[in-house]
């Protein structure tokens, strides 16, 4: 087995890590097995996709998407069995995770088309591995105040409970979209000025996921407020109507 190609898929499917802390911190609060247990399991897991996943297809010359979805259908199960919410809950913040690394993986396509143009095999280069990890780690960055301190108040918020079954869809379909969006060569992100255009385009993902987190944890605090008052009316009404 060439030693180099199994470090470059090593590299590669690293990503699983930036995808867990991802996942893991919006519904952390609701862990309901221990601690020991969850971190051992996915210590075991990671390990187990890492480095059997990178000889495996180092071995076959498969690309890591091989085992990256299979590890996928595995792991949300375990996910959903760690914490306790709703399974739209945990679908909607796994999606998330899932969406945000396929947008690492995708920009970093088109970021590193350049270096890849004369790369014949199916995963990146060290190098190109090593500046995905590094979008992926600057995406997680990005996100992390939101997913500790905003998302817990929303899944925990009775003001959308009813709406997050069609809350999940989407970060479903956008981390489908942009995974298919992902060019299958180098050279076809080269075509034109598509790498250019995709470069820029593409930034509105994170942005707009940004946005609307953000606006939903307003809005949410902004009716449970509102919901207050109008209980502090009532209260105010009843005892006047006593008196």
């Amino acid at each position: 087995m060439n030693s180099n190609l199994y470090l470059r898929y090593m590299i590669e499917l690293l990503m699983i890590v930036p995808a867990a802390v991802t996942a893991i911190l919006p519904v952390y609060y609701s862990l309901r097995v221990f601690r020991h247990y969850l971190f051992g399991w996915l210590v075991f897991l990671g390990t187990a996709t890492v480095f059997g996943g990178a000889a495996v297809c180092a071995l076959w010359n498969l690309p890591s998407n091989a085992i990256i979805f299979p590890a996928i259908l595995v792991l949300f199960p375990f996910y959903h069995f760690c914490f306790d919410l709703s399974l739209s809950k945990k679908l909607f913040c796994f999606a998330h995770a899932v969406m945000l690394c396929g947008f690492s993986t995708t920009y970093c396509t088109f970021l590193t088309a350049p270096l890849e143009l004369a790369n014949a095999a199916n995963v990146y280069t060290a190098g190109s591995g090593l500046i995905c990890l590094g979008v992926a780690a600057v995406m997680t960055a990005l996100f992390a105040h939101l997913l500790i301190t905003k998302f817990p108040y929303l899944l925990e918020n009775e003001t959308f409970d009813s709406a997050w079954r069609y809350l999940a869809i989407a970060p479903v379909v956008t981390a489908v979209t942009v995974i298919w969006m992902n060019p299958i060569s180098a050279s076809n992100a080269m075509t034109g000025r598509l790498r250019m255009i995709c470069l820029v385009v593409l930034l509105a993902i994170p942005a707009v996921a940004l946005f609307l987190c953000h606006s939903f944890w307003w809005l949410a605090k902004e009716m449970t407020k509102s919901a207050e008052l109008q209980r502090n009316y009532d209260i105010l009404r009843m005892e006047e109507k006593q008196y």
